[in-house]
């Protein structure tokens, strides 16, 4: 016990502090979001707080299947890069879909809506080349 090496985690191995402190407060951020949203439609009582656990299973379901199309590639590539760029394509082909299926319930033109989205990627992805990622 004395000599061995302490072991980290999986998330120590592969985030540094920052990365994880920054990905929890996302997912703090994200969850407040919705359970506030939730709150405001809940009903009271023990049906309100299954409503809200609902809504918030929900909410996790959707980000983790979102995640899932932007993981495969690192799968199947060899090549960290080329595995970089096509979750990236992914990724902007998502934004694009969902901007466009969002236009639809904000009335607004989905293809509008839908290039934005690609924009709002496109800068990002941009901005993290620029970067050296």
């Amino acid at each position: 016990m004395g000599d061995q090496p302490v072991r980290a985690n999986f998330v120590q191995r592969h985030l540094d502090p920052a990365s994880r402190l920054g990905e929890i407060l996302f997912g703090l951020i994200m969850v407040l979001t919705a359970t506030l949203t939730a709150g405001l439609t809940a009903e009271s009582g023990k049906a309100g707080v299954r409503q809200l656990l609902y809504g918030a299973l929900a909410c996790f379901w959707l980000v983790f299947v979102s995640c899932l199309p932007a993981a495969l590639p690192f799968l199947i590539f060899g090549y960290p890069t080329r595995a970089l760029r096509v979750s990236n394509l992914l990724l902007i082909a998502m934004l694009f879909f969902v901007g466009h299926q969002w236009a639809q319930y904000a009335h607004t033109n989905r293809l509008v809506a839908g290039l934005a989205m690609v924009a709002i990627g496109l800068a990002l992805v941009g901005v993290a080349v620029l970067l050296g990622g």
